[in-house]
């Protein structure tokens, strides 16, 4: 038998083969998904500032309500706090403000993953060293009627 019976050669063979391993091998890293980030995560919790923008006539109501308890600010992943606020926008309908306050002993790399209706928008707060904060805003323009706002911290080393 030889190649003149239709045969594939031995070397197309093994090419073969290594390409669909190395097919298989990359399938999880092309179903995954960083969603907005660029550090490793290493903690995510939600941010429990819970508030809607009403868009009326282009003129945007923010509503909501937080109870805070006596004693020490909530923290987050060991030692975060992170602030979510809106305010009015010079540019589109609204400003989205996101504070993020390390009181840890070490430095983080930060993401708020911001669900603004059906749509989620990552604000890269990128390195906030130990004992300091870092607040980033961003534009946002909204449809008429009401749109709510959540939030989740996404931190890595």
């Amino acid at each position: 038998m030889g190649a003149q019976d239709g045969a594939v050669p031995i070397h197309l063979r093994t090419r073969l083969a290594v390409l669909v391993m190395a097919a298989v091998l990359l399938i999880p890293i092309g179903q995954s998904s960083l969603r907005g980030i660029d550090h490793i995560l290493t903690c995510s919790e939600r941010v429990q500032t819970p508030f809607q923008v009403i868009l009326s006539d282009g003129i945007p109501i923010v509503t909501g309500s937080f109870a805070l308890e006596q004693g020490d600010p909530v923290l987050l992943c060991g030692g975060l706090a992170v602030e979510i606020s809106v305010g009015p926008s010079s540019e589109r309908d609204v400003t989205v403000f996101a504070t993020l306050r390390n009181e840890s002993i070490v430095d983080w790399y930060g993401t708020v993953d911001l669900s603004v209706g059906d749509v989620r928008v990552p604000i890269d707060l990128g390195r906030v060293p130990s004992g300091s904060s870092l607040e980033e805003s961003i534009d946002l323009s909204l449809g008429e009627g009401v749109t709510e706002f959540s939030g989740a911290l996404l931190i890595g080393p």
